[in-house]
């Protein structure tokens, strides 16, 4: 379904925002080859945030308080 619906927008120039934990350049294992070329194709923006995991540090919390 996922591919039907990115298909369907790069095909009709819609803008898509995808979000991933995963860097631009592996999305190809997660997507396949085909459409990680789409997006590269039709990318207008790419934003890379770093940080500390917020799961992560509020898991730590959550046991730290019992």
């Amino acid at each position: 379904m996922l591919h039907e619906i990115l298909d369907y927008r790069h095909g009709e120039r819609l803008p898509t925002i995808i979000t991933s934990n995963l860097q631009f350049e592996n999305l190809s294992g997660v997507l396949g080859e085909r459409m990680a070329d789409r997006l590269r194709e039709s990318t207008f923006r790419v934003l890379t945030f770093s940080g500390s995991s917020n799961r992560r540090d509020a898991r730590q919390r959550y046991f730290e308080a019992q």
